[in-house]
């Protein structure tokens, strides 16, 4: 029977995967908007990043990448109250982009149907 704190760091690598394959798909439903002409980049921060393709990159897959491995090995160190708060924090975070995906596909099925 596997400790509840690594169970909590099990959790917690499998909400890293969500956010970081929701954060992939982001960047590409938004190149894919943006491509249309009729969009435009909501996120101040991102707007001057989304105009080179390499930045975008950079910014949205690789970095994400490194801190999230960079991260993992810190995890089972943890108390599990800071894990708990960890958690809540992913949660905030999928939830914001699991939103922002669907209003991308929200958006994608309604060009395709004009």
């Amino acid at each position: 029977m596997q400790s509840s704190i690594t169970q909590a760091v099990n959790r917690i690598k499998t909400k890293f995967t969500l956010i970081y394959i929701l954060n992939c798909t982001d960047i590409l439903f938004t190149y894919t908007l943006l491509k249309t002409g009729n969009f435009y980049e909501a996120n101040f921060l991102m707007r001057h990043i989304v105009s080179n393709p390499y930045l975008s990159i950079l910014v949205k897959i690789i970095m994400p990448a490194v801190l999230i491995f960079t991260l993992l090995p810190h995890l089972k160190t943890d108390k599990e109250s800071s894990l708990k708060l960890c958690s809540l924090f992913i949660n905030v975070v999928s939830l914001a982009y699991l939103a922002i995906n669907c209003l991308h596909i929200y958006y994608l099925i309604q060009i395709l149907n004009l």
